[in-house]
C-alpha cells in the first residue's frame, strides 16, 4: 500500500543497501542488518531512521545460525523479533555468556545480558 515493510534485511552490507532498507521501512519498521560492510564505518542517514522510528537490530551472521535466523523472521514469527533471543544472562555472569556465543555451544542464536 506504499507504506514500506515491516521487516527489511541488509545482506549487503554496504552504505547503498543500509540506506535502502531504511528507506523501504515502514513506520516503526524493523531492520535487520545481516551484511558484513567491507569497512569499519557506513554513511547512513540517521534523520531516516528518527523520523520513522526504526528498531535496529544487528545479527552476528555465521554460516551456523545464519539459516535459523532467517527462519525465526519468516511466517507468523516475523512480528516478534525477540524470538531470536534464545540464552539469556545476568551480568554477573556475563563471562558464561561471552563464552557460550564465541564456542556457538547449546544452540545459541543471540544472547542477552541483563543488567537488573
Amino acid at each position: 500500500g506504499g507504506f514500506g515493510c515491516n521487516l527489511a534485511f541488509d545482506t549487503g552490507g554496504t552504505s547503498d543497501s543500509i540506506n535502502a532498507c531504511l528507506k523501504i521501512a515502514s513506520t516503526a519498521g524493523k531492520v535487520a542488518l545481516i551484511g558484513i560492510p567491507e569497512s569499519d564505518y557506513t554513511n547512513l542517514n540517521p534523520h531516516g531512521m528518527r523520523t520513522k522510528e526504526l528498531q535496529i537490530f544487528n545479527i552476528r551472521r555465521s554460516n551456523q545460525t545464519l539459516h535459523d535466523c532467517v527462519k525465526n523472521y519468516s511466517g507468523t514469527l516475523n512480528d516478534n523479533i525477540e524470538q531470536i533471543i534464545t540464552h539469556k544472562f545476568n551480568f554477573n555472569d556475563i563471562q558464561k555468556a561471552f563464552e557460550l556465543v564465541a564456542e556457538y555451544s547449546d544452540n545459541v542464536l543471540k544472547c542477552m545480558i541483563n543488567f537488573d
